[in-house]
């Protein structure tokens, strides 16, 4: 807490996780008047981190009109890399549930990681569907994998495929994020093949997809379950 010299009081907000809840709210408010100028005001916080309170996906803006949102077209607006994101991702969120065809067309006017982040989320849901041209777009963002959301529905439809996928793709970034969050919600469904699939590779194979990391984890939360 500050006390100015005019008596005024300041209280100082530490920690990423309070400041990034702070930000969002005054993004959410800002928002109701308009995307542009909460746009406008989140591109003039000083401090850089404090834009994660929109970056991260849990500062989402939807209400009940957020199917209103030109989220796509605000990005005209935004010239901040977090704020971009963050509207490439409820552009998204907006196409899968209106129309899903307009996630590639977004990727096709984008370059860079936010052309990865779009791709991404089509890549996601043909996944989702079980539909193969999923596996066209995922050669696209491997330069990043960590761009492919919703892995625990992914999972649902062909685990093993997708593990198969990961496992040949030694170059891509960020394939063990896909290759743990998969393999867990599969050993879910069913351990058995899930672990026979973990057997199955050699040693370099388990260290380069963090395997051993993943089983070590998975019984550390089994001995700490009552």
């Amino acid at each position: 807490r500050i006390v100015r010299a005019d008596g005024t009081e300041l209280f100082v907000i530490e920690g990423i996780a309070p400041r990034a809840e702070v930000i969002d709210e005054i993004f959410g408010s800002r928002a109701e008047g308009g995307l542009a100028s909460a746009i406008s005001w989140a591109e003039s916080v000083s401090q850089p981190n404090d834009l994660r309170g929109v970056h991260f996906i849990d500062a989402d803006y939807i209400n009940s009109e957020w199917k209103d949102h030109d989220y796509a077209g605000a990005l005209g607006l935004a010239k901040h890399p977090k704020i971009r994101d963050w509207l490439i991702r409820q552009a998204c969120e907006k196409a899968a549930a209106t129309d899903e065809s307009q996630i590639e067309k977004l990727a096709a006017d984008l370059k860079g990681n936010e052309h990865h982040i779009a791709l991404g989320r089509a890549a996601s849901l043909l996944l989702q569907r079980g539909d193969p041209r999923a596996y066209e777009l995922l050669d696209e963002v491997k330069d990043d994998l960590w761009n492919v959301p919703d892995l625990g529905d992914v999972a649902r439809r062909d685990p093993q495929g997708l593990l198969d996928w990961v496992l040949s793709q030694e170059q891509a970034v960020n394939r063990d994020k896909i290759a743990s969050s998969v393999r867990y919600e599969w050993g879910k469904q069913d351990a058995a093949a899930a672990a026979q699939w973990v057997r199955g590779l050699n040693p370099q194979q388990r260290s380069d997809l963090g395997v051993d990391r993943m089983m070590n984890a998975t019984v550390e939360r089994l001995l700490k379950q009552p």
